[in-house]
């Protein structure tokens, strides 16, 4: 997913998302929420013990991720194919042209002049 170093980033040890895979499974907004809890709006943890990614609760972290900067950041496999058991698709787990154009008709209704 990336492979440059975050060193200012909370991360959650690889131990503990091991230990929390089953959890992850059952119930991720429960785990993600212990987390946040702890570390805070942004932390990095590798699902499963395995994968890296970093996770953003922070509103204009997000911003500038999926509005300002989307073409510097992809979307994973667990976000892109596995979440959307969880959401269906949408925004958050598509990209590309979809995403523009899912984005564009979504803007629309939440304009501020309506």
């Amino acid at each position: 997913m990336f492979e440059g170093r975050i060193s200012n980033v909370p991360h959650v040890p690889r131990g503990h998302a091991v230990l929390d895979s089953r959890a992850m499974v059952r119930d991720p907004v429960a785990v993600f929420e212990k987390y946040r809890a702890r570390l805070g709006p942004t932390f990095t943890v590798h699902f499963g013990g395995v994968k890296r990614a970093i996770v953003l609760t922070d509103p204009l972290l997000i911003e500038h991720v999926l509005r300002g900067n989307r073409d510097n950041y992809a979307k994973s496999y667990i976000q892109v194919e596995r979440m959307v058991e969880f959401q269906g698709r949408g925004l958050v787990n598509i990209h590309g042209e979809a995403w523009t154009r899912q984005r564009k008709l979504l803007f629309e209704k939440f304009h501020v002049n309506k």
